[in-house]
């Protein structure tokens, strides 16, 4: 290829969104781990060496088309899953937002948006003042204690409130 290799080729269709999950097969006369490593670290999905046959070129292109079509299906089922979960939490009477473990949104209802639409309970030293969180008992909680902080580390919790 005349002014680009399949390296800059290989760059310039994984930096474009329209091309980035193109499934791309580096076919090279450069043999051997090294080669193979090389064309995988720089995004190909597959790597063949010449020559080859055209039933292995087939098979490896087939391959590749059914693993695409299978993640777009799942990407397909994974936006239908979250539409219906947004849909559910919206209809809920009560402000619901879920964050990761530095405090930033990753779902939120309008409501939890309306009250709280720049931060969310987080350990962070700026956001901790704040909050604060009480127990069933009405006693302040220390941040580590937050309902919040402990769903985040995989407990169940229920009912809480922060302020």
């Amino acid at each position: 290829m005349p002014g680009l290799d399949g390296f800059a080729l290989l760059r310039a269709l994984r930096e474009d969104a329209r091309t980035r999950d193109v499934p791309v097969i580096l076919i090279s006369a450069r043999a051997g781990e090294q080669a193979r490593v090389d064309g995988m670290r720089a995004g190909a999905d597959d790597y063949l060496v010449k020559p080859f046959t055209a039933r292995e070129l087939l098979a490896c292109v087939d391959g590749h088309v059914r693993l695409a079509e299978a993640r777009a299906e799942a990407q397909h089922a994974l936006r239908a899953g979250e539409r219906r979960l947004r849909t559910i939490i919206e209809q809920l009477p009560t402000g619901v937002g879920v964050t990761d473990l530095q405090g930033r949104w990753l779902l939120a209802n309008g409501l939890m948006e309306r009250y709280v639409p720049k931060g969310v309970p987080s350990r962070t030293p700026e956001r901790i003042s704040r909050w604060q969180a009480w127990d069933a008992n009405g006693n302040t909680l220390a941040p580590p204690d937050w309902p919040s902080a402990r769903a985040l580390r995989g407990q169940t919790v229920k009912g809480f409130h922060h302020m």
